[in-house]
């Protein structure tokens, strides 16, 4: 890397443990994470992530309801986890402490002890409009090494039947496509076209981009995301991947 782009990144890195900073000095401490609600500055990236779950249980908003955040991570790499809000209302925000998330002997980490009715039920919170992200390494948008959450109020799930992806992207899109790659050469394509009864790739909107994990083989695999702007002829489409490792329960 050139001297410049090492500068550059520095000052990149720096910039988001200064906003992370920022917003933990405005969330409360509960002893295992920070949560509350923050003022978030509002920015308009060219695209943003906004959850990524391989199960997401609905959870009533009582008092005596507790989450357990699931994901699979045999080794000793760094993670960074946040949960937000999807549609952004009330400023919500929650970042376990690493220390706080358990290693387990399957390879599967776990974070429990996160109350319903502490933020999320008097904020009105409920689960379909709760993104969790898991990051390697650290925070930021150019972090595309992810784990898929699993996240529970009871009983886990028997099996990972579907993964779900939510992203918001700035400009309207014309199409969209994303293709799904996996171990032993598996593969497949999916596409979502702008009509008149589906504004899904809206400009500003959420974009739920879902696959099946039926017959998914386990190991890691990617998600590469593609798609031309509807306004702006001859400019470079939208191109993300993402990479994530699918483990069956």
């Amino acid at each position: 890397m050139a001297c410049r782009d090492k500068f550059i990144a520095c000052l990149v890195a720096s910039a988001l443990a200064s906003s992370f900073n920022v917003a933990f000095a405005q969330m409360k401490d509960w002893g295992n994470r920070v949560e509350g609600t923050i003022d978030r500055p509002h920015a308009a990236p060219e695209y943003e992530l906004l959850g990524f779950y391989a199960f997401r249980q609905d959870y009533p908003l009582r008092d005596d309801v507790n989450l357990r955040l699931r994901f699979y991570l045999p080794d000793d790499h760094p993670f960074f986890i946040q949960a937000r809000e999807i549609k952004v209302d009330k400023q919500y925000q929650m970042v376990p402490k690493r220390e706080s998330v358990s290693k387990k002997p399957d390879g599967w980490r776990e974070f429990a002890g996160w109350p319903v009715g502490a933020v999320l039920s008097p904020k009105r919170i409920s689960a379909d409009n709760l993104g969790v992200i898991v990051r390697l390494d650290g925070p930021g948008e150019d972090a595309e090494d992810l784990r898929p959450a699993v996240l529970v109020a009871s009983q886990s799930p028997a099996a990972i039947e579907e993964y779900v992806l939510y992203l918001t992207v700035r400009r309207k899109l014309k199409s969209l496509d994303y293709q799904i790659n996996g171990a032993s050469g598996y593969t497949r394509t999916y596409e979502q076209k702008a009509g008149q009864n589906d504004r899904s790739i809206e400009g500003r909107t959420v974009i739920p981009i879902r696959f099946t994990a039926m017959q998914f083989p386990p190991g890691p695999a990617t998600v590469h995301i593609h798609g031309p702007y509807a306004n702006d002829i001859g400019a470079a489409p939208l191109s993300i991947t993402y990479r994530f490792y699918h483990k069956p329960l």
